[in-house]
């Protein structure tokens, strides 16, 4: 995926707080100028669902796992 030049510029540090107002505000608001799809969700059950994913599938395997590849 080519990002945008001002999502490349922006400062912002991708963690819980800034994932959840991302998808709270939407991307135009929260980063405007970036090429990023409208994607607003209204809801912060689904938000705070969609961040416990993220962090599930971002996770270092436990080191069990990593013996076993």
């Amino acid at each position: 995926y080519h990002y945008s030049a001002t999502l490349k510029r922006a400062t912002c540090i991708w963690n819980e707080e800034t994932i959840d107002r991302l998808f709270a505000l939407g991307p135009e608001k929260f980063v405007p100028g970036t090429k990023m799809p409208l994607q607003r969700m209204v809801d912060a059950q689904d938000r705070k669902a969609l961040i416990e994913y993220l962090k599930r599938a971002t996770a270092e395997p436990a080191a069990s796992q990593q013996k076993d590849r």
